[in-house]
């Protein structure tokens, strides 16, 4: 709720039934509208992005033995082309990346992701997706457990010692990547990070500076991520 677009509902709501002074409120409302408009610039959505992305060289491909696969939720009960249930954008943009490594190198790959709330498995419509994408079904493994990213990692370490792999490369979205990889080193887990969906170097333009809900959307995934990185780091 505190966080971007809903802490500025509450922002609002409080200048508006707190009893304030009419100045007080005049500031607040003001300091709720100015930040509001920074982060609907994409000049400053790109920036905080930029901070959390930790990129990888697509021209050299990783020497590893596993790919796995990080969740990233479920568009639960959508009619899809092989069956029900599909990925957003990000999630399908990071399985769309574990499959084009997978004909590269050609080693197994577990995917993440379980139900969350009641909402269909998400490794089983990642496994759907990699099939729909050319990868042998055996060599998908599922992790149907995890709930987050810290789950992602301890369930799949877990198969990794099972099943005797040692060196993981790690897709995941690459403003997600510095969480993601700093939960397998907890599990004892060293990645290779892989990121899909690069934003790469940005050119910096006058329509930078247009506010827009894309930029406003970015803004606030990246403000939760920083606050998931902040807690990850005081556990």
């Amino acid at each position: 709720v505190l966080l971007p677009p809903g802490g500025f509902v509450l922002l609002f709501t409080v200048s508006a039934l707190a009893p304030f002074s009419v100045r007080a409120r005049r500031v607040l409302v003001l300091g709720s509208s100015s930040l509001l408009l920074a982060l609907s610039l994409p000049a400053v959505s790109g920036r905080l992005v930029s901070c959390l992305e930790i990129p990888s060289d697509p021209s050299h491909l990783p020497s590893c033995d596993l790919i796995v696969l990080a969740g990233g939720g479920v568009a639960d009960g959508v009619k899809d082309l092989s069956g029900e249930g599909a990925l957003p954008a990000e999630a399908a943009s990071r399985t769309a990346e574990a499959a084009r490594l997978w004909h590269r190198l050609h080693v197994p790959i577990i995917a993440c992701g379980g139900s969350v709330a009641g909402s269909a498995v998400e490794a089983e419509i990642a496994a759907r997706y990699l099939s729909d994408l050319g990868v042998r079904s055996d060599d998908v493994i599922l992790e149907n457990r995890s709930r987050d990213t810290a789950e992602n990692a301890r369930f799949a370490a877990i198969i990794m010692r099972e099943k005797r792999f040692v060196r993981p490369v790690l897709v995941t979205s690459s403003w997600h990547m510095r969480r993601a990889a700093r939960a397998f080193e907890r599990e004892g887990v060293c990645v290779v990070p892989w990121s899909a969906g690069r934003s790469g170097d940005r050119l910096v333009s006058w329509m930078a500076f247009l506010p827009s809900s894309g930029a406003l959307k970015e803004s606030s995934a990246a403000i939760r991520e920083i606050a998931g990185l902040i807690v990850q780091q005081g556990r």
